[in-house]
């Protein structure tokens, strides 16, 4: 076996090496830093770039265990303290019968002394810590030593892992400049691959050519001889520029440019293995799993706890609720795993309490149709697992369980998982995706979005004062993603905090009391919040004028999107409408001198609306505004619309009611003149007009 490992290495550098010369890689060897990187300054295709990966380089290849190798080699040059972040490596490995392993983990900083001289300080081994962070999962970490502005380190790792199914997977790209990233991928012809390539950027190589390779041992015995044909593929991006992370986006990481090889089969004449290549038989393949079957066959146990849960429940919809009150209140979901795994049976979870959250979801599944509803298992992905490809079959892609259920003639996602979600919502990092329902003789696709629009109203009454002191009292009610939010924020801070952080006033040093808040501890109702305002000086005021915003609450103040162009979608996650209707009084010995006009703003096709109307009478001022997203995925040939919206909306937001002190009556004798009465102000102040401004 030894010997075969030796071969193929010997190959490997072989191939590669010729493969350098007619690709003209970058390829760099161990320690050989040069005094012109070390004394870099900035990045130069970004000099505001706190980082830049000079090189990263992955060769793959299949030892004669049959299990994949990846050796990776990378550097980057750290320019200041923000950077510093790149320095902290974190590689999680999958535990369990089988087993990965990571090894030969060697790293080193370099440093340019004041004679410029370089300075290597080396890694301990001490230094590189493993922590269990599931029961089938590990993560190894390690921070490189001697961080300096400046600095450039380096490290390099070996890992084997026996999962065929697990892609050969490779990403060019990160969010900070890449000079040069290459990967390389050595494998038998008899070996048959999907090659899946994302990204917005272009490859500098895509190169595959064939070569001999001599083998023994196991290679041999699979594939019936010693001279084996193989694929020697080459793919290396050059000048990448960083993928920022930008507002409103579920994971930016989908526009990294990438290159994936999924294995499908291995075809000799010996030897003959097939990965699933439909999704049905993906379906039929993951239905044979022993935690699949208990859920459509749990013990008595789980049968007679869903009998005990919905005795007195007359309907479907009450029996659901109750089933995951049950199971939200009495499990726990440990982190999400890096694929669906299970960790405990039921009996086992029941005692236990604590699971993967594919265990507590499929503990759900069993509990409903123990109850008589219709449900299945949906498998799906977190947005910061990846964006799900349905194109080549294969589970890895997946990493997210849930019940998909059948209430009357609909259907709804039921996620037990995140303990401070209701039943009819499921967590936003699963929200416009796709997922895949394995029922019990068939697979569906579906739509993974949010059924319901997310709503938030508030309403205030507000009283001025002559001196430009404001009272009175506001009210907010929220549903669903909003209210979840706000209970989140009532947990974490304090009330009062909270509370104005709910209304959107934080900024306006509001003084608070009075506050009352229901709904805070019953997640399938919603949240009802009501506070008293205390009276304190607000408006600003010169001379006769006193100046209010009407924008009381959440004013829009800035821009969420300042780049000049995207690359992904705007992903705000679900539909929602924050809504405001806000009733100032006059004060006493004023007018309204001057209001904003009413304004209508919308994106391209009404993606996005603003809306704002002033009324008034001689006592009072309403002002109502809105914004209301009825499109939650936009795509990137929208975002110029969006950012000429939110342009718009902030001028108009920023806009203020002018009122002015009434002049009081007076008469010069001998003069014949008399001033202004408040009458006459009244004629002479500015009406608003019925008048709307459009997109």
């Amino acid at each position: 076996m030894n010997k075969f490992l030796s071969c193929v290495s010997f190959a490997v550098l072989v191939v590669f090496s010729f493969g350098n010369s007619e690709a003209q890689s970058l390829r760099a060897n161990w320690g050989e830093v040069s005094i012109e990187d070390l004394k870099m300054e900035y990045c130069p295709s970004d000099s505001g770039a706190a980082a830049y990966v000079l090189s990263d380089f992955g060769d793959y290849m299949i030892n004669g265990n049959f299990e994949f190798e990846m050796i990776r080699h990378r550097r980057v040059k750290i320019f200041n303290r923000i950077g510093y972040k790149e320095a902290s490596i974190s590689l999680p490995v999958e535990k369990g019968e089988q087993s990965e392993e990571i090894t030969n983990i060697k790293a080193t900083t370099y440093n340019l002394s004041e004679n410029n001289e370089i300075v290597e300080t080396e890694l301990r081994s001490e230094d590189i810590f493993r922590k269990k962070s599931s029961t089938r999962s590990e993560i190894i970490s390690f921070t490189m030593p001697a961080l300096r502005p400046g600095c450039i380190i380096e490290f390099t790792y070996k890992i084997i892992t026996p999962f065929l199914d697990k892609g050969h997977k490779w990403v060019f790209q990160s969010d900070i400049p890449v000079r040069w990233s290459e990967f390389r991928v050595l494998r038998p012809r008899d070996f048959i691959y999907n090659k899946v390539i994302r990204g917005s950027d272009t490859l500098k190589i895509a190169t595959q050519r064939d070569t001999s390779i001599v083998v023994w041992g196991v290679m041999k015995s699979v594939i019936g001889k010693s001279a084996v044909p193989f694929w020697i593929n080459i793919w290396a991006g050059k000048d990448l520029p960083a993928v920022k992370d930008e507002p409103y986006s579920s994971n930016s990481m989908n526009a990294y440019l990438t290159v994936e090889m999924q294995l499908k089969g291995i075809q000799t004449y010996y030897y003959d293995f097939k990965f699933p290549t439909r999704w049905d038989e993906i379906g039929e393949m993951l239905s044979a799993y022993d935690y699949f079957t208990e859920f459509r066959e749990p013990p008595d146990t789980v049968k007679q706890l869903a009998k005990e849960i919905v005795k007195d429940k007359p309907t479907e919809l009450d029996k659901l609720i109750a089933i995951h009150e049950w199971v939200r209140k009495n499990t726990r979901a440990s982190i999400v795993p890096m694929v669906i795994r299970y960790n405990a049976t039921f009996p086992e979870l029941l005692e236990t309490k604590e699971g993967t959250v594919a265990d507590v979801n499929l503990l759900l599944i069993a509990l409903l149709r123990c109850a008589g509803i219709a449900c299945n298992p949906v498998i799906t992905a977190t947005s910061d697992f990846g964006k799900i490809q349905d194109i080549h079959p294969t589970v890895r892609q997946f990493n997210y369980l849930f019940a998909w259920v059948k209430i009357g003639e609909k259907y709804l996602g039921v996620d037990a998982g995140t303990p401070e979600i209701p039943y009819n919502l499921i967590p936003v990092k699963l929200l416009n995706t796709l997922g895949l329902v394995i029922k019990d003789n068939s697979i569906e696709w579906v739509e993974i979005t949010a059924r319901r629009k997310n709503t938030v109203v508030k309403t205030a009454q507000i009283n001025i004062a002559p001196d430009g002191s404001m009272d009175g009292h506001l009210n907010c009610t929220l549903s669903d993603y909003s209210a979840m939010d706000a209970r989140l924020k009532l947990t974490a801070s304090k009330e009062q905090d909270a509370v104005k952080n709910i209304f959107g006033v934080q900024y306006n040093n509001f003084s608070l009391d009075s506050i009352s808040i229901t709904g805070k501890d019953d997640v399938n109702q919603d949240l009802v919040v009501s506070a008293k305002l205390l009276p304190e000086i607000y408006l600003q005021s010169s001379g006769d004028l006193m100046y209010l915003n009407p924008a009381v609450f959440d004013p829009i103040t800035a821009t969420p999107f300042l780049a000049e162009e995207r690359r992904f979608a705007i992903d705000f996650s679900y539909p929602a409408k924050n809504s405001s209707d806000v009733n100032f009084n006059i004060p006493e010995g004023y007018i309204v001198q001057e209001t904003p006009p009413n304004c209508l703003y919308y994106t391209k096709e009404s993606g996005i609306v603003y809306t704002r109307k002033i009324t008034m009478d001689e006592k009072s001022i309403r002002v109502v505004r809105a914004f209301d997203i009825k499109t939650s995925l936009l795509q990137p040939d929208m975002y110029p619309s969006v950012k000429t919206f939110y342009e718009k909306v902030i001028k108009a937001e920023a806009e203020q009611i002018t009122l002015v002190k009434k002049t009081v009556p007076k008469t010069t004798e001998g003069a014949g003149e008399i001033s202004k009465t408040a009458d006459d102000a009244k004629k002479t102040a500015i009406v608003p007009k019925a008048k709307i401004k459009k997109k």
